[in-house]
């Protein structure tokens, strides 16, 4: 006979929020109207949350550094869900913010991020060891170096089914970095829709982390010297498949993979201009 571990909690009444504030306790927490913040607008610094954006619309870092919505470090029991989110006008500003979360599902959002003049803003960002769920958004960033999804640390993440465009150079729709290369990564990226505008810019791009899967999605870039799927350095056994993938322009490929090996790639369509590469493989095995 075997044994399970669950945690249950109960939660209240919904509770309405009409401003930008710190939510400290477990419950349900419900917009009932737009919000605006000079820098961060809510922040989640409790376990057991779920927060209701009913179709209102977050501006956020229209000054100062900051996020819609932060999760603080180590948080647990996270929904966020319904919300349309724009802004991030300042540099290293992101919609969603993740400090080392477990069990975190972020879903049915909407999120522009407009970089202006900053560099290194984000849609949606994750760092340390969580477990995010990231499934159903629409998710746009605008401007240099803007990534749309950015994950970094041992991070067990299921992205599926979302729609995600970058529309500015140097930018990433899904770039996931190892900071701990020796650990698997373990994520899930599935039967998203992937556009990219710009040069230097990748629909996926994973820096030294194994064993994901990567499979059924729809990636379609536009610009120079960019990539589809871009496995880059100490990135292995990772399973490639049943994706489809335009490429345009010139000095481009459909799958590229660097210093890597032991990454199965299988029943992948890739479209390509004649200046293009299917499959480029540097010094991989």
């Amino acid at each position: 006979m075997t044994s399970s571990s669950f945690e249950f909690f109960t939660l209240s009444p919904p509770s309405n929020i009409t401003g930008c504030n710190t939510i400290v306790s477990s419950g349900v927490y419900v917009l009932t109207n737009n919000l605006t913040s000079t820098g961060t607008c809510i922040t989640i610094s409790a376990d057991n949350v779920v927060l209701d954006g009913s179709g209102f619309t977050i501006n956020y870092s229209y000054i100062s550094t900051g996020y819609a919505v932060q999760i603080d470090q180590g948080k647990k029991n996270v929904t966020i869900k319904n919300l349309k989110i724009v802004g991030g006008f300042s540099e290293t500003s992101s919609g969603i913010f993740v400090n080392a979360g477990q069990n975190i599902s972020i879903f049915n959002n909407s999120i522009r991020a407009f970089n202006g003049m900053a560099i290194r803003s984000f849609g949606l960002s994750i760092l340390g060891y969580t477990t995010p769920h990231i499934y159903r958004n629409n998710i746009t960033t605008y401007g240099l170096d803007g990534d749309a999804i950015f994950v970094e640390g041992f991070i067990k993440v299921n992205v599926t089914e979302n729609r995600i465009s970058t529309m500015g150079d140097s930018s990433y729709a899904i770039y996931l970095i190892n900071s701990g290369a020796s650990a698997p990564n373990l994520g899930i990226f599935r039967n998203n829709t992937i556009t990219t505008f710009g040069s230097s810019s990748r629909g996926i791009r994973i820096d030294s982390g194994s064993f994901n899967i990567i499979e059924s999605n729809i990636i379609t870039t536009y610009g120079d010297v960019v990539e589809g799927i871009f496995l880059n350095i100490n990135t292995h056994y990772n399973n490639i498949s049943n994706n489809n993938i335009t490429v345009l322009n010139s000095n481009n490929a459909g799958i590229k993979i660097a210093s890597s090996s032991n990454n199965t790639l299988r029943n992948n369509f890739i479209f390509t201009n004649s200046s293009a590469q299917g499959i480029d493989f540097q010094s991989s095995s």
